[in-house]
């Protein structure tokens, strides 16, 4: 139970329903999940860990504002997380290879079904890294997915660039057929990297920062 209403408060979350700087009525969002009190705090206290929510005193829990800087330093994380996680793979299995390939082309014909876009290239990094053993560095490569999920479905509701993006899955994808898997980690960073600069020049975000600093 525990999981589902953490789940379902982070849909709400991803959706919109509950917006940045709103304060969580957490007797209203239980009784509309039909559980007690209990298990949606005990949700957004884990949360509050994942960047979704703030504590205030007096309010409670508040929906965390969104910010540049938070998407470059989450992306950066997740980008040397993933890389670990590639190189202490040792090697791909040739069916995962093909798997790649065939998320990646998927992915590429979604440029204007930003949804979907999203959803395939979690799946072509959740195939990336999972040959990896390290369980400790695989919680940690979810939170931080989870944490870069909200920025991108805040911030990339419109035309998302697929083509570019599959161009660097591809390069990525070319090095481990070499064997190369640290030129494969070298081309994962760069591909993160353009995210950051996809999510940071989206006109909401800039718009966001503008308001910041007036």
């Amino acid at each position: 139970m525990r999981e589902a209403v953490r789940d379902a408060v982070i849909e709400r979350v991803l959706a919109g329903t509950l917006t940045a700087g709103e304060r969580v009525n957490e007797t209203a969002l239980a009784r509309e999940l039909g559980v007690s009190v209990t298990p949606v705090r005990e949700a957004l206290l884990g949360l509050e860990r994942e960047s979704y929510f703030k504590r205030t005193p007096g309010k409670g829990f508040v929906v965390s504002s969104f910010r540049a800087q938070e998407v470059s330093d989450i992306y950066s994380v997740l980008g040397m997380l993933e890389g670990l996680a590639l190189r202490s793979s040792k090697s791909l299995k040739p069916e995962t290879v093909v798997h790649l390939r065939n998320i990646n082309e998927e992915f590429r014909l979604l440029g204007d079904n930003v949804e979907a876009a999203i959803q395939a290239n979690i799946r072509w990094h959740e195939t990336l890294v999972s040959e990896c053993t390290n369980v400790y560095l695989m919680e940690l490569i979810r939170k931080s997915r989870r944490a870069v999920n909200r920025y991108e479905c805040a911030f990339l509701n419109r035309h998302l660039d697929t083509e570019s993006s599959a161009d660097q899955h591809a390069a990525i994808i070319d090095a481990i057929e070499r064997g190369d898997l640290e030129e494969a980690a070298v081309h994962l960073q760069a591909n993160w990297r353009s995210n950051i600069s996809r999510v940071r020049s989206s006109e909401t975000m800039m718009e966001i920062e503008r308001d910041r600093s007036q």
